[in-house]
């Protein structure tokens, strides 16, 4: 504040004033920041440090920044996820953190986390809730799972149905197989790769699968049951094992959860070429340890 004092031809001139006890802890607040430190330890506060602010850690934390309209600066939720001891369920946790700079009423009103950020955070845990419900539940840590580019092939193929029993299926395949094998044997073919199993649907009682062989052209006449066509061609998430072909409904569970928390886009309507299919691998189909590569067609990325 500045005060009047006379000059030399009687016109009033200003002067600074002197500071007033207020103004001068204000600049010694300002200006310290340890002073800061514990005016803000005295309210309760905390200053915002590297510490209280660290860096994501990867596989443990997802960063979401934000840029709207609400009060404050660097504004973030932050996901945390912590397994636990049985590898079996994680705790989830989201926090929101944001820089109030030296709006002190802010700050206070900020450590009673309310209003918008609060229903976000409702909202937005209970749909990862309800998202992380649909993936299925296996345990894929020791089944390597690998991107692939799958090359597009003639085939030849019938579409069977048959119990959810290994000898039904193991029936209604080798009647497919037997009925593929004249054809190709009247079309005077080649097969020129193992057998392949494209699932139609898993039901709860019955599965619908088309049984197909890859073969050398696609100029082939054939009447229904069998049809020709062309093998999926393009990305796929591919697994393999050595076992019994029970374990298959668990090898499609394992690439359908690995897409999902892995953020790979695949065709869930069980028709075209997005389904599930897998290759025998094995020369002799009636060993009795059989292999098996599974493949999920996925959208490239």
């Amino acid at each position: 504040m500045a005060e009047p004092a006379e000059g030399d031809f009687g016109r009033l001139l200003l002067t600074p004033a002197e500071p007033t006890e207020a103004e001068k802890l204000a600049d010694a607040i300002e200006a310290d920041e340890g002073v800061l430190n514990r005016f803000l330890k005295a309210l309760g506060l905390k200053a915002k440090t590297s510490e209280a602010d660290p860096a994501p850690q990867q596989d443990k934390q997802v960063t979401w920044t934000l840029n709207n309209n609400w009060k404050g600066e660097n504004k973030k939720f932050t996901i945390a996820i912590e397994p636990s001891a049985n590898g079996k369920t994680a705790k989830v946790t989201m926090g929101y953190d944001v820089d109030y700079g030296w709006d002190l009423v802010a700050r206070y009103s900020g450590l009673y986390l309310e209003g918008d950020p609060a229903t976000q955070i409702t909202y937005q845990l209970s749909a990862l809730q309800n998202m992380l419900a649909t993936f299925p539940n296996v345990d894929y840590k020791d089944q390597p799972v690998e991107v692939k580019d799958v090359t597009a092939k003639p085939i030849i193929y019938m579409t069977t149905t048959a119990k959810r029993t290994l000898d039904d299926v193991a029936d209604a395949t080798d009647k497919a197989v037997t009925a593929l094998q004249a054809v190709i044997k009247k079309e005077k073919l080649t097969v020129t790769g193992p057998r392949i199993t494209i699932t139609d649907n898993w039901g709860d009682e019955n599965y619908d699968f088309d049984i197909a062989l890859p073969v050398d052209r696609a100029d082939v006449t054939v009447t229904d049951p069998i049809k020709s066509g062309q093998s999926y061609g393009g990305k796929a998430l591919v697994t393999s094992f050595t076992g019994s072909p029970a374990q298959l409904p668990l090898m499609r569970l394992v690439l359908k959860a690995y897409a999902y928390t892995h953020g790979y886009i695949f065709d869930e309507s069980s028709t075209g070429n997005g389904r599930f299919f897998d290759e025998l691998t094995t020369p002799d189909p009636k060993a009795d340890a059989q292999s098996y590569s599974v493949y999920l067609p996925i959208q490239s990325q």
